[in-house]
């Protein structure tokens, strides 16, 4: 919730909770991924064979809009001197909205996007020759697959060079 993240930042001056925001990103992260993995496949059975090239250049620019939207959408919003000088008609202490507030707003953005989606749009039946489609099967041989990816060697060696990579520029 909006005040727990609040709480955890400590804008008091005390200890911020460094490992719950790390955890509860890292949840949010996890859940933009599997999104985004499953969007992709599904707009893979949405679309007409001759509109499925299209699907990674709205993929890349969809991600390139969002990471400039929550990066600097954010930053400028928060910003008081940015607020003060472009959004208000007398100055106000403080920005526009919050971490928790924008984490919010981006949260019901996603369900809003997600549920028009799943709501307005039919996709093919995926069992066009005949049995029952198992959603749950399929859900488990994915994560199956891509359990058995990260279990081979170069993408664990992949994964920690990525994962170590910046830890120098981290000293202080």
């Amino acid at each position: 919730s909006r005040k727990t993240i609040g709480r955890w930042r400590a804008p008091d001056g005390g200890e911020p909770r460094v490992e719950a925001l790390t955890a509860y990103f890292f949840a949010l992260y996890f859940l933009c991924a599997t999104q985004d993995v499953a969007v992709d496949g599904w707009a893979l059975t949405m679309l007409s064979p001759a509109r499925v090239g299209w699907t990674s250049t709205c993929n890349s620019v969809g991600q390139s809009l969002g990471y400039a939207l929550s990066y600097v959408g954010f930053v400028a919003l928060h910003d008081e001197a940015f607020c003060n000088a472009y959004l208000r008609r007398e100055p106000a202490r403080g920005g526009a909205v919050s971490l928790g507030a924008f984490v919010a707003g981006c949260g019901w953005a996603f369900l809003a996007a997600t549920a028009a989606v799943a709501f307005c749009r039919r996709e093919a039946s995926p069992d066009a020759g005949g049995g029952a489609y198992d959603a749950v099967r399929e859900l488990k041989r994915a994560y199956a697959s891509a359990l058995a990816a990260l279990r081979l060697p170069p993408v664990r060696s992949l994964a920690a060079v990525l994962l170590t990579c910046m830890a120098a520029f981290g000293c202080a």
